[in-house]
């Protein structure tokens, strides 16, 4: 009976065991699909928390920040990539699952343009301002006035010089890196406005332009002589210049002696009204670099100006065509 007894009471533990079992089982169940379902917890996480959730800490994710910065990481086109620190930063304040990162045209040596000439009148400044970071021109694309010259990586010296592309020369030029990191967290500005970023560091440092933060319609425009001379001298003041200051500067600190050094240094024989090519600004932010580090610069707004015999290259004739990229 006893025996019986002992037989009854372990087959209903065992029951009563395999009931608590089930009921611990699906508890964990429940908790691993309610913590499958909860998002990862970046900002104010120092330790692993003790629920069983793996939390991304500060410093695995600074981990990943230093492992992107690497120039071993590779994108998915497996070229190196070398992330600035704007764009970490705007990596760390995207928390976003999809993020995407502005890909920077990169710097190549002049060489490496199947249409740099050495023998050309802009070949030395050209070679400076690529060297400088200046000039990117375009990478891996059909030539952007001949097609039929294939692809390629082309600077494209003598087509048209719209107001976009020489901002961009000029604030590369006045602002260095600071610029190009302005445009990657400005980015979201250009939906409407393609050059909002240049038109807006233009006012900031008193740039003459046509278009502006509201109004892109001139970026696209070839612009002329008379124009780059104010955006030059109004950038070199910080203020705003008469067309007339413009072209003293202009003539005073050898910048240029217009088309025909004979016809004297008048507005007529500056070309005021003369478009320019892609290869004039080089030529004359080279010059105008020069006279500034030289120390030679000459105050034509407060002081009488002393004018020189720098030649000016000829004006090519201008393409017709339109560009299919607007950076230069």
């Amino acid at each position: 009976m006893y025996y019986n007894r002992y037989i009854n009471f372990s087959i209903k533990g065992i029951i009563l065991s395999s009931i608590v079992v089930s009921l611990f089982l699906q508890i964990d169940e429940k908790e691993a699909k309610a913590a499958s379902n909860k998002p990862l917890s970046i900002a104010g996480t120092t330790e692993p928390e003790d629920d069983g959730v793996i939390y991304i800490t500060e410093g695995v994710l600074e981990r990943g920040y230093e492992i992107f910065s690497s120039p071993n990481w590779v994108t998915g086109d497996n070229s190196p990539r070398n992330y600035s620190d704007s764009e970490l930063k705007a990596l760390k304040n995207n928390q976003e699952s999809k993020q995407t990162v502005v890909q920077q045209t990169q710097r190549l040596s002049v060489d490496k343009y199947k249409d740099y000439d050495s023998n050309a009148y802009w070949a030395k400044d050209m070679k400076w301002a690529i060297d400088q970071g200046l000039i990117t021109g375009y990478q891996n694309q059909k030539h952007p006035s001949q097609p039929s010259k294939g692809v390629g990586n082309w600077i494209d010296p003598y087509g048209s010089l719209t107001e976009y592309q020489m901002l961009n020369v000029m604030l590369r030029y006045r602002d260095g890196t600071q610029f190009e990191s302005a445009k990657i967290a400005m980015k979201d500005k250009t939906a409407t406005n393609f050059a909002y970023v240049e038109y807006h560091f233009a006012n900031i440092h008193g740039i003459m332009t046509k278009g502006s933060t509201s109004n892109a319609n001139f970026a696209k425009k070839q612009v002329t002589r008379g124009q780059m001379a104010q955006a030059l001298v109004s950038m070199h003041y910080g203020k705003s210049v008469t067309l007339q200051q413009a072209v003293d500067f202009m003539y005073a600190n050898g910048l240029t002696t217009g088309s025909n050094s004979s016809r004297g240094q008048t507005l007529e024989n500056f070309g005021t009204d003369t478009k320019l090519a892609r290869a004039h600004i080089v030529a004359f932010i080279g010059r105008y670099n020069d006279v500034v580090k030289g120390g030679q610069l000459k105050d034509t707004l407060n002081n009488p100006t002393e004018y020189s015999t720098v030649t000016t290259p000829p004006n090519p004739t201008a393409p017709k065509f339109e560009h299919t990229k607007y950076d230069y």
